[in-house]
């Protein structure tokens, strides 16, 4: 920009001087937007505004990608790429999904219309086109006469699914409300379904996650509402016996939770009952040992008609919710049954 002929030489040095800071300015903003701290307001981001589920989404980081998975409006799986479009998989689930890498494979776990779980891993991650991408026949994991007299678990809820180096840990709910831990091997051996101690029963899918101090944690809504939390010991396959509750919680949807390695701590979300409205909480890896946790609202303080998803990202932990015709506190909508995610939020 030049100045006019006759403005005075010290005048034409403020306007350039403030023509730089302005620049600046607008460059450190595009900086902090971009990394926010913990704590602050968070941006969300909406994936593939064609797609559109009836239930949580999921999502995994594999590769360098975030991939989520959605159960459709029309029952079948979808899948996408860092946020872009949805690509159809196929199958059938009345229940949402779950996504998780083991073994160096990406998987999509279901539960199918009998109520047995069903799995797929991606068959050729190394295709850049995601597009072209296809996974692999589905593999069943049997769930009959899981709570006895031929009972399975509930098509209506998913199974919550956590990698440790040896084994695939599944927790399912059957159709008895009962609790239920199984796994698979390296070999893509099964174990026989077992009841997790304490008696626990439930109305909703549960949440599990392993961290690097060889625990297997796993919450579960109890018919309280509230949340209860449990520990199995993978050195020595001992579970804490006892499940204790989380403080201020209150949610009659599926809890979630993933171990935050930017911290060192696990990271608990869920939908609080009364108001729609997404908590989130940090405590120790260790299960047995935390401390209660507090809810608190992060992300603009948004609601969901469904539970949230949290998934351990390459820089702390990635959430992803579906949208409700809801506005934020800063006045952005967020459109029925569209998925929204935030990478990196506790970062």
């Amino acid at each position: 920009m030049t100045a006019p002929p006759h403005t005075p030489l010290h005048r034409r040095r403020s306007s350039r001087l403030a023509t730089m800071v302005a620049v600046l300015l607008t460059a450190l903003a595009a900086v902090f937007a971009t990394t926010a701290p913990a704590g602050a307001t968070t941006p969300w981001q909406e994936a593939d505004h064609n797609a559109s589920t009836p239930d949580s989404p999921a999502m995994a980081y594999y590769l360098g990608s975030h991939i989520e998975v959605i159960r459709g409006q029309d029952n079948a799986l979808w899948f996408n790429v860092d946020g872009g479009p949805f690509n159809h998989i196929g199958g059938v689930t009345y229940a949402a999904p779950t996504i998780t890498s083991f073994n160096g494979q990406l998987w999509i776990w279901h539960t199918g219309q009998n109520g047995d779980v069903w799995g797929q891993s991606l068959a050729n991650p190394n295709e850049p086109n995601h597009r072209r991408w296809y996974w692999n026949s589905p593999i069943q994991y049997r769930t009959q006469n899981i709570g006895g007299s031929g009972s399975a678990v509930r098509p209506t809820l998913g199974p919550a699914v956590a990698a440790s180096p040896d084994h695939l840990h599944f927790i399912v709910v059957g159709a008895n409300e009962r609790i239920y831990h199984g796994f698979m091997d390296v070999n893509r051996n099964f174990s026989s379904w077992s009841e997790m101690p304490g008696g626990a029963r439930t109305e909703s899918a549960a949440g599990a996650s392993t961290s690097p101090d060889g625990r297997l944690t796993v919450l579960h809504r109890g018919t309280d509402n509230r949340i209860y939390r449990q520990g199995l010991n993978l050195r020595n396959w001992q579970w804490d016996h006892n499940w204790q509750q989380m403080r201020n919680t209150n949610t009659n949807a599926a809890p979630s939770i993933a171990y935050n390695g930017h911290d060192g701590l696990m990271v608990e979300a869920w939908r609080d009952a009364g108001t729609g409205q997404i908590l989130t909480s940090e405590s120790l890896t260790y299960a047995a040992e935390a401390t209660a946790p507090q809810g608190v609202p992060r992300g603009n303080n948004v609601a969901s008609p469904s539970a949230p998803r949290v998934s351990s990202g390459p820089n702390g932990v990635d959430l992803t919710i579906r949208g409700g015709r809801f506005y934020d506190v800063q006045g952005h909508y967020f459109r029925d049954n569209v998925i929204y995610y935030i990478y990196n939020y506790y970062n």
